[in-house]
C-alpha cells in the first residue's frame, strides 16, 4: 500500500511538472519581443474585403448617393528598413454603386432621372438616362458604379511581436484615380490618405495570415453633365488575406 502511495505521489509530481513546464514554454513562446521585421526583408500581401462609407456620400446632391457598402481589394510590397519599420507601395481598389432617385412624374423604359443640387430643390441641373419599367417619383435608379484605384507610398511600423503574432500600423499618402461606368457622370481624381492597423500570424516561416482595418480618404467632386457637387467616397475597410515573406 505504501508502495502505491509513493508511486501515486511520483505520478502526480510528474504531471504537475509537465503542466508547469508546458505553461512556461507557452508563456515563453508568446512573450513580447522587440521588432516585427528584419532589415532587408521583403514581403508581399494580397487582401480582400468590404468597405463601409463613413458619411453621406453625395452631400452636394439631393437625388444621388452611393451605396453604403462596397468591394475592396488591396495589394502591397514592402521592404524592411529596420527591425521595426518597413516602406513600400500599396495599391488599393474599391468599387461601389452610385444610386439615384426619380424626381417628378413617373417614367417608363428609357426615361431619365433629374439630378438636383443641394439648395436648388426642383431645379433640374442635369438628366441621366436609365432603363427600367414603371418607375415613379422617388423610385431607386442605378446610375452605374464608381471604381477607385489608389496608389499609396506607404510606411509600416512593426515595433514588437508576440511569438508568431505581429501587430502593426501603416500610413500611406498618394492619389485616388476615380472612374465611373455611367455616361455623363464623372468623378475627379483626388488626394489619397490611408491609415490602418492589423496583425500578421505566421503559419510558417514565409507565410502569414493577415487581417486589417483601415480608413481611406477619398473626397472630391462628382460632375453630372456640366454641373458639379461635393462627393465623399471615404470609407472604413475590413480586409482578410495573406502575406509572403522573403
Amino acid at each position: 500500500m505504501k508502495s502505491w502511495s509513493i508511486r501515486g505521489l511520483m505520478a502526480a509530481g510528474l504531471m504537475m511538472g509537465l503542466v508547469v513546464g508546458a505553461q512556461s514554454v507557452g508563456a515563453e513562446e508568446w512573450k513580447m519581443e522587440q521588432g516585427g521585421i528584419q532589415p532587408g526583408q521583403m514581403y508581399f500581401g494580397a487582401r480582400a474585403g468590404a468597405g463601409k462609407s463613413t458619411q453621406t456620400v453625395g452631400s452636394g446632391f439631393t437625388n444621388v448617393d452611393a451605396s453604403t457598402w462596397g468591394t475592396v481589394a488591396n495589394f502591397q510590397g514592402m521592404y524592411g528598413l529596420s527591425n521595426w519599420m518597413a516602406v513600400g507601395l500599396m495599391v488599393d481598389w474599391d468599387r461601389r454603386n452610385i444610386d439615384g432617385t426619380v424626381s417628378g412624374a413617373g417614367a417608363g423604359v428609357g426615361g431619365s432621372t433629374c439630378i438636383g443640387f443641394a439648395g436648388k430643390s426642383g431645379n433640374c441641373k442635369q438628366t441621366v438616362p436609365f432603363t427600367g419599367s414603371g418607375a415613379t417619383a422617388g423610385a431607386a435608379v442605378d446610375l452605374g458604379r464608381q471604381s477607385t484605384i489608389s496608389l499609396l507610398p506607404t510606411v509600416e511600423f512593426r515595433p514588437v511581436h508576440f511569438g508568431p503574432l505581429t501587430p502593426y500600423m501603416n500610413l500611406g499618402i498618394g492619389v485616388n484615380i476615380n472612374s465611373t461606368s455611367q455616361d455623363g457622370v464623372s468623378a475627379n481624381n483626388t488626394l489619397a490618405f490611408r491609415t490602418g492597423v492589423g496583425a500578421d500570424y505566421m503559419v510558417w516561416n514565409r507565410f502569414a495570415v493577415n487581417t486589417e482595418v483601415a480608413y481611406k480618404r477619398n473626397s472630391g467632386t462628382l460632375t453630372v453633365g456640366g454641373a458639379s457637387g461635393d462627393w465623399n467616397n471615404s470609407a472604413v475597410q475590413f480586409l482578410l488575406g495573406g502575406k509572403m515573406f522573403f
